[in-house]
């Protein structure tokens, strides 16, 4: 394992779950700590980008299927297109959504053996 040159111990509480939410209390050093983080935000922000796109992708449909559109003769290459770059948007968000999930994985079972668990509980 790489010396952590931000040796502090620190206490990292994460709360997990939308409905049923599970909370696990961690003890880490802070560059760990900071590692975890960025890999948390950078799901954040991925949540964020989904969002947007779906609003996008939910205007273009019923663009898509308005009645000027609709009646064009070009409409089937547009519902074509249309579900291609649904389909390259959802292949990109799924991928890169379990490639940050990895790296979440990854760094708490790196925490939990060089700090000796996690204490989880739930309320």
């Amino acid at each position: 394992m790489i010396e952590d040159e931000y040796a502090d111990p620190v206490t990292v509480f994460i709360e997990e779950g939308f409905i049923n939410k599970e909370k696990y209390e961690m003890e880490m050093t802070t560059g760990q700590a900071l590692t975890l983080v960025m890999s948390i935000n950078q799901a954040d922000d991925l949540w964020m980008i989904s969002m947007v796109l779906i609003m996008l992708f939910l205007t273009g449909f019923f663009i898509l299927f308005s009645s000027p559109i609709r009646e064009s003769k070009y409409i089937i290459w547009y519902v074509g297109f249309y579900l291609l770059l649904l389909i390259i948007v959802v292949i990109w968000i799924y991928t890169t959504q379990s490639g940050i999930t990895e790296d979440i994985v990854r760094n708490i079972e790196l925490i939990n053996v060089s700090s000796g668990g996690v204490t989880g509980f739930t309320s």
